[in-house]
Protein backbone atom coordinates (compact mmCIF):
# COMPACT_ATOMS: atom_id res chain seq x y z
CA UNK A 1 0.00 0.00 0.00
CA UNK A 2 1.66 3.41 -0.93
CA UNK A 3 1.45 6.40 1.45
CA UNK A 4 0.08 9.12 0.66
CA UNK A 5 1.64 12.29 2.08
CA UNK A 6 -0.29 15.40 3.49
CA UNK A 7 0.18 18.48 1.34
CA UNK A 8 1.88 21.06 4.05
CA UNK A 9 0.80 24.33 3.65
CA UNK A 10 3.28 27.05 2.04
CA UNK A 11 4.25 28.36 5.34
CA UNK A 12 5.81 24.86 6.14
CA UNK A 13 8.95 22.73 4.53
CA UNK A 14 9.60 19.82 5.13
CA UNK A 15 13.54 19.42 6.08
CA UNK A 16 15.56 15.67 6.16
CA UNK A 17 17.59 15.81 9.14
CA UNK A 18 20.19 13.21 9.92
CA UNK A 19 20.97 12.22 13.44
CA UNK A 20 23.99 13.69 13.24
CA UNK A 21 22.40 16.88 12.04
CA UNK A 22 19.63 16.92 14.86
CA UNK A 23 22.17 16.14 17.70
CA UNK A 24 24.27 19.30 16.52
CA UNK A 25 21.50 21.23 15.81
CA UNK A 26 20.01 20.27 19.28
CA UNK A 27 23.39 21.50 20.57
CA UNK A 28 23.70 25.09 18.71
CA UNK A 29 20.05 26.03 19.73
CA UNK A 30 20.99 24.83 23.62
CA UNK A 31 24.20 27.54 23.06
CA UNK A 32 22.21 31.14 22.77
CA UNK A 33 22.90 33.70 25.04
CA UNK A 34 20.52 36.47 26.17
CA UNK A 35 17.37 34.84 25.62
CA UNK A 36 14.06 35.53 27.19
CA UNK A 37 12.19 32.83 29.71
CA UNK A 38 9.89 32.30 26.63
CA UNK A 39 12.57 32.09 24.01
CA UNK A 40 14.21 29.56 26.21
CA UNK A 41 11.01 27.34 26.83
CA UNK A 42 10.62 27.76 23.23
CA UNK A 43 14.40 26.16 22.43
CA UNK A 44 13.62 22.97 24.96
CA UNK A 45 10.17 22.40 23.26
CA UNK A 46 12.36 22.31 19.56
CA UNK A 47 15.17 20.44 20.58
CA UNK A 48 12.90 17.81 22.63
CA UNK A 49 11.12 17.83 18.90
CA UNK A 50 13.83 17.03 17.50
CA UNK A 51 15.57 14.45 20.19
CA UNK A 52 16.80 10.52 18.70
CA UNK A 53 14.07 8.43 20.31
CA UNK A 54 15.55 5.45 23.07
CA UNK A 55 15.60 3.16 19.97
CA UNK A 56 17.68 5.56 17.63
CA UNK A 57 20.23 6.48 20.48
CA UNK A 58 20.67 1.94 21.14
CA UNK A 59 20.78 2.21 17.23
CA UNK A 60 23.96 4.39 17.31
CA UNK A 61 25.56 3.26 20.69
CA UNK A 62 24.59 7.11 22.05
CA UNK A 63 26.64 7.44 25.41
CA UNK A 64 27.77 10.82 27.35
CA UNK A 65 30.37 11.15 29.13
CA UNK A 66 30.59 12.43 32.66
CA UNK A 67 31.72 16.04 31.20
CA UNK A 68 28.48 15.82 28.94
CA UNK A 69 30.32 15.16 25.24
CA UNK A 70 27.99 13.35 23.38
CA UNK A 71 29.70 9.71 21.24
CA UNK A 72 28.69 7.25 19.22
CA UNK A 73 30.13 4.77 17.27
CA UNK A 74 30.56 6.46 13.58
CA UNK A 75 29.95 2.83 11.61
CA UNK A 76 26.75 3.10 12.69
CA UNK A 77 23.45 5.05 11.66
CA UNK A 78 20.14 5.60 11.78
CA UNK A 79 17.78 6.69 9.09
CA UNK A 80 16.79 10.98 8.04
CA UNK A 81 13.85 12.25 9.51
CA UNK A 82 11.27 14.45 7.54
CA UNK A 83 9.89 17.06 9.98
CA UNK A 84 7.76 20.11 8.88
CA UNK A 85 9.13 22.99 10.58
CA UNK A 86 6.71 25.31 10.99
CA UNK A 87 8.16 29.37 10.28
CA UNK A 88 8.67 30.38 13.86
CA UNK A 89 10.69 27.04 14.33
CA UNK A 90 12.93 28.27 11.04
CA UNK A 91 12.75 30.92 12.61
CA UNK A 92 14.48 29.87 15.95
CA UNK A 93 16.76 27.70 14.00
CA UNK A 94 17.93 30.42 11.70
CA UNK A 95 18.46 32.40 14.82
CA UNK A 96 20.63 29.78 16.34
CA UNK A 97 22.68 29.47 13.30
CA UNK A 98 23.39 33.20 13.06
CA UNK A 99 24.51 33.39 16.74
CA UNK A 100 26.91 31.28 16.73
CA UNK A 101 30.19 32.90 17.26
CA UNK A 102 32.49 30.82 15.00
CA UNK A 103 32.15 27.97 12.50
CA UNK A 104 34.18 25.15 11.79
CA UNK A 105 35.76 24.33 8.43
CA UNK A 106 36.84 21.24 9.33
CA UNK A 107 35.29 18.81 6.41
CA UNK A 108 33.77 16.54 9.69
CA UNK A 109 31.45 19.73 10.68
CA UNK A 110 31.33 20.52 7.11
CA UNK A 111 29.10 17.58 6.46
CA UNK A 112 26.42 18.18 8.88
CA UNK A 113 26.50 21.93 8.99
CA UNK A 114 26.92 22.96 5.32
CA UNK A 115 23.25 21.17 4.65
CA UNK A 116 21.58 23.16 7.32
CA UNK A 117 23.07 25.96 6.31
CA UNK A 118 21.86 26.05 2.49
CA UNK A 119 18.89 24.96 4.24
CA UNK A 120 18.20 27.85 6.62
CA UNK A 121 21.06 31.02 5.59
CA UNK A 122 21.24 30.47 2.17
CA UNK A 123 23.90 32.48 0.24
CA UNK A 124 23.35 36.09 -0.27
CA UNK A 125 20.50 35.92 3.03
CA UNK A 126 23.99 34.84 5.63
CA UNK A 127 25.26 38.02 7.39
Amino acid sequence: MKRIKKALPPEVRAVALSFVQRLNLHAVLGAQHNVSVNDVRSIWKLQERIALSPEEESAIDLTESADGKIQWNVLKSTPDVDYDFKPVERHRITAALKSLPVFSASPADRKWLEPLLDEFLPEGDAE
